[in-house]
C-alpha cells in the first residue's frame, strides 16, 4: 500500500496521495506511478497487461480528485453497472447515500429489467419502519435523475450473507 497524506479535515475522501506518487483520472478510474510500484503479477501476464499500462497502475477504484487534490472514492469499476441506455452507474455511490437512512440495516444495489433494485435488509420488520424506508427511497428518487431512481424493491428477513472479512 501507498501512504496517503493525513486529512483530518476532510473526513470524506481518502487523501492526497503522498509527494512520490503521481495520480490521474481516467474516465473515473484512478492511476497510480511512482517508483516503487509492482513491475508485475507473479506469473501473470494477462492480469499485468490489464492493470500496467504505459507504467502507470490502473486501481479498478473510481473516483473524482477536486481542485486541492483529494481524492473521493466513488465506486469499483468492475462493479459498475450499465443500463442498455449506455448510463454507467456506481452501486456503491447510491448505496451510501441510501444507507444514510436508519431503517436500512443492509444494502446492496443491482439491476433487474434494466432497472435499479435496492434490496434491503431493514433495521427493523415493522410496519412503520418499511413505511420510513419507502419515503426515504421516493424522497432520494426526485432528487436523482431517471436512471439513477430506485424503481423496485426487494426487502429480506435476515442479513445478507457475508465473506469471512464481512463482504457481502
Amino acid at each position: 500500500g501507498f501512504d496517503w497524506e493525513m486529512t483530518p479535515n476532510c473526513r470524506d475522501t481518502i487523501g492526497k496521495a503522498c509527494k512520490e506518487v503521481e495520480t490521474k483520472i481516467v474516465d473515473g478510474e484512478l492511476f497510480l506511478r511512482c517508483d516503487s510500484m509492482m513491475c508485475c503479477y507473479y506469473k501473470d501476464e494477462a492480469a499485468t497487461r490489464e492493470v500496467l499500462i504505459d507504467g502507470w497502475y490502473a486501481t479498478g477504484d473510481l473516483c473524482t480528485q477536486d481542485a486541492e487534490g483529494y481524492l473521493r472514492l466513488t465506486g469499483r469499476k468492475k462493479n459498475m453497472i450499465i443500463l442498455s441506455n449506455g448510463e454507467n452507474i456506481s452501486p456503491e455511490e447510491i448505496e451510501s447515500k441510501l444507507s444514510l437512512c436508519p431503517e436500512i440495516s443492509e444494502i446492496l444495489i443491482g439491476v433487474e429489467k434494466d432497472r435499479l433494485c435496492a434490496h434491503i435488509y431493514p433495521a427493523s420488520l415493522l410496519d412503520e419502519n418499511q413505511t420510513a424506508i419507502h419515503q426515504f427511497l421516493d424522497s432520494y428518487n426526485r432528487t436523482v435523475p431517471t436512471y439513477k431512481q430506485i424503481h423496485l424493491l426487494h426487502v429480506y428477513k435476515e442479513p445478507f450473507a457475508k465473506t469471512q472479512v464481512g463482504k457481502m
